[in-house]
């Protein structure tokens, strides 16, 4: 079996926005902040590499459709990770997210909304990784859908805790959108369809990480 041979480039300053490139291991050195990924092509492969005393933050909404991503992360010494992705998704898809937390004194953080559109298909597997005999790190998993009809929305989360001596927090939380929510918008004036859209948009919209002042 043939190993996969990685493009590398260096995340050498904050972007407006990420174009992620299929077999590419993204490299982040110093403090990193990204405020919108793309994606391009149906299939990709990724790596993302937090080196010593890094960190990485990108809160984002995220249009895909008809998408195979495996998206691994590694963590290693006093690294920091804030990765919150609003998923929105369309006909059938596959996002693989493998966490590996190699060293320590890790803080790392994924958060995920996930909606589908009419018909849809989309399958998340998130697995969080914490190497044996690391110390002090800090790991959270938080993954959210919409269910609603003639919408599959499947999610998996995985931890694997090698080490004693980790603070491991892990949540799935199924939602609806709720007629309250939908009555009190109407009470405003708008319309139901709108109102409906309007609280999908806001569902997803919640990972984008706001600019402070």
């Amino acid at each position: 079996m043939n190993k996969l041979k990685w493009n590398i480039e260096e995340l050498g300053k904050d972007k407006e926005e990420l174009e992620l490139k299929d077999n590419t291991k993204y490299i982040i050195l110093g403090t990193r902040k990204v405020k919108r990924l793309k994606i391009k092509d149906n299939t990709h492969n990724i790596q993302i590499v937090l080196e010593n005393n890094s960190s990485l933050q990108c809160g984002t909404t995220l249009d895909i459709e008809n998408i195979h991503l495996k998206l691994e992360i590694i963590n290693k010494e006093n690294s920091t990770l804030l990765l919150q992705l609003g998923i929105k998704a369309k006909a059938k898809n596959e996002l693989i997210i493998i966490n590996n937390l190699e060293e320590n004194n890790i803080n790392s953080q994924i958060k995920i909304r996930v909606m589908g559109e009419k018909n849809s298909h989309t399958v998340l597997k998130a697995t969080g990784v914490i190497k044996e005999n690391t110390k002090k790190n800090e790991f959270l998993e938080d993954m959210k859908y919409l269910s609603e009809e003639n919408i599959f929305i499947e999610c998996l989360p995985e931890i694997l805790v090698s080490s004693k001596d980790a603070n491991v927090n892990h949540f799935l939380t199924i939602g609806t959108i709720k007629e309250s929510d939908i009555f009190y918008l109407k009470s405003k004036g708008i319309e139901e369809e709108k109102a409906k859209t309007l609280i999908r948009e806001c569902f997803i919209k919640s990972m984008e990480i706001r600019e402070e002042g």
